[in-house]
């Protein structure tokens, strides 16, 4: 009397067939809950100073505001004059630098939608000021945006990967949300004042 064993490399291939569905199955279902950046499905009204830089007027009344706020502007009243102070010719760095006794640092941005490229130039100026030699003992990051911008980047959706979640930059990787930080500051996220 023999017992028939069945192939065992049938049911290796079988079970390996089983596991790369459900591993298609659980890719698929990351996809759809993941946000997918812009949304046709989603109308966003864009302002006037939109798709790009915020405009002139918006940097400038943020600049007017920092400086009522007690913020002085050392290194220049704008972002050439800055690069040029901080021997950055040529380097995208922030709009607004400002500087406060016992070597506090503001260094605030104005947007509209391009937040990688604010992020890049706040953690330029920093670089900068870091090498400058100035006296530091604290800073803080800004990037001030319109109010559909603001609006938009706090929703779900947000622009790409990037979101203003508890009023902070933050990006979302594989379902996660990770605060952005400088040097281990994070970049607070406000509306234009």
């Amino acid at each position: 009397m023999s017992i028939n064993n069945p192939n065992p490399n049938r049911f290796g291939v079988l079970a390996l067939l089983i596991a790369l569905a459900a591993l298609i199955l659980l890719f698929l279902a990351l996809m759809r809950a993941l946000p997918s950046g812009y949304s046709d499905a989603i109308p966003v009204p864009y302002p006037s100073d939109e798709p790009g830089n915020a405009s002139q007027n918006s940097e400038q009344a943020t600049r007017q505001t920092l400086r009522d706020e007690g913020w002085q502007d050392i290194l220049g009243s704008e972002d050439t004059a800055i690069a040029r102070s901080l021997n950055l010719k040529g380097q995208p760095v922030a709009d607004f630098v400002g500087y406060k006794d016992g070597g506090h640092w503001l260094i605030a941005e104005v947007k509209g939608i391009e937040i990688k490229h604010a992020v890049d130039q706040l953690a330029n100026t920093y670089a900068g000021i870091l090498k400058s030699g100035l006296p530091t003992n604290s800073f803080e990051f800004r990037l001030y945006l319109n109010t559909n911008a603001y609006t938009r980047l706090q929703a779900s959706y947000g622009y790409g990967n990037y979101f203003a979640r508890a009023g902070y930059l933050e990006t979302n990787q594989a379902g996660q949300f990770y605060r952005i930080l400088i040097n281990g500051m994070p970049i607070q996220v406000l509306p234009l004042p």
